[in-house]
C-alpha cells in the first residue's frame, strides 16, 4: 500500500478503500468519484509502472477491494503493524502523508 501511495500520491483513505471498479486498466488510471475525494471533486490519477506493478500483485486477492487483510478491506494504515515496520526499517518520524510530499517532489 505504501508503494502504491508513493507511486500515485493518493491519500491514505483513498488507497485503503480503493476498489477494483475504480481502476481503469485500459487507460492506466484510477478514477475516484467526488463523494470519495476530500475536496468533493472527481479525481483521475494516472498510474505509472510502479503503481501498475502493485496492482498486478494484488490481482485476484479480493473481488472488490484492491488492498485487504485477512479478506477484509483495510480501513487505515496507522496500526501497530505499520509502526513495527517503520521501526524495523529504521525510519523515524514518518507519516503516510509524507508519501504525498515525496510523490509531489
Amino acid at each position: 500500500m505504501a508503494r502504491f501511495g508513493l507511486a500515485t500520491g493518493l491519500r491514505q483513505r483513498n488507497v485503503c478503500r480503493l476498489q477494483w471498479a475504480d481502476v481503469d486498466e485500459l487507460n492506466h488510471c484510477v478514477r475516484l468519484p467526488a463523494d470519495r475525494v476530500k475536496n468533493r471533486k472527481a479525481l483521475v490519477v494516472p498510474l505509472n509502472r510502479d503503481a501498475l506493478a502493485v496492482l498486478e500483485l494484488q490481482r485476484g486477492v479480493h473481488p472488490e477491494y484492491v488492498f485487504t487483510f485477512h479478506g477484509k478491506p483495510v480501513w487505515q494504515v496507522n496500526t501497530p503493524a505499520w509502526h513495527k515496520a517503520l521501526v524495523a526499517a529504521g525510519i523515524t518520524d514518518f507519516h503516510w502523508h509524507d508519501l504525498r510530499h515525496t510523490w509531489a517532489s
